[in-house]
């Protein structure tokens, strides 16, 4: 067995300190909430602050595509992948940022792995505190681990993982369109469509 850091470039979390509030900077810090099914999902009602503090903090995390983000106060284990960055939103601590070493592990392959019943239990097993549990940055560090050494091989194991989840995603995508026509057609639950 294997520690996580060393598949790494590094794990860290997110800014410990106080921020300001501030209005209509279009920056974001955001906490565990805020992963959800797999993805970042915030929307103009979550907590804006200053450019500047937001550079600070991304100065320390440098959030890019394929970093894993697990939830490490409060609800443990939510995760997240991050695809298509944009550069407009960190995190509170609350939030782990995992940065694989791409040349040696998949990201998908350790969002995955991180998802399982098995790697979730353990999860929940090393973490601290009665009232509000929390996992540390040394867990995460030293979190044993045995891959697949080639990344290929990795890839290959998931992609019908990746596939399920894709047309999930489209479908629900879809459901969200079909909500918004909702209302037009005066639909009940009850009685159907209305003319």
């Amino acid at each position: 067995m294997s520690k996580l850091i060393d598949f790494c470039i590094n794990i860290t979390d997110g800014e410990h300190n106080t921020v300001l509030k501030d209005k209509d900077t279009g920056y974001y810090l955001l906490a565990n909430e805020n992963l959800i099914n797999g993805e970042v999902a915030f929307s103009k009602d979550d907590r804006e602050i200053s450019k500047e503090q937001f550079d600070k903090i991304y100065k320390r995390c440098k959030i890019e595509d394929g970093d894993i983000l697990v939830s490490t106060v409060g609800e443990l284990g939510k995760l997240a992948i991050v695809e298509c960055y944009n550069k407009n939103y960190v995190f509170q601590r609350s939030v782990g940022l995992i940065k694989p070493d791409k040349d040696k592990l998949s990201p998908y392959y350790l969002y995955y792995l991180l998802s399982s019943e098995n790697t979730q239990k353990k999860i929940k097993y090393l973490s601290y505190g009665s009232m509000q549990k929390g996992l540390t940055l040394d867990a995460l560090k030293n979190f044993e681990v045995d891959f697949p050494i080639n990344v290929d091989m990795q890839e290959e194991i998931i992609k019908s993982l990746r596939l399920i989840d894709a047309q999930i995603k489209r479908n629900n995508a879809m459901v969200q369109k079909l909500q918004c026509f909702k209302p037009a057609l005066n639909f009940s639950e009850d009685r159907g469509i209305q003319y």
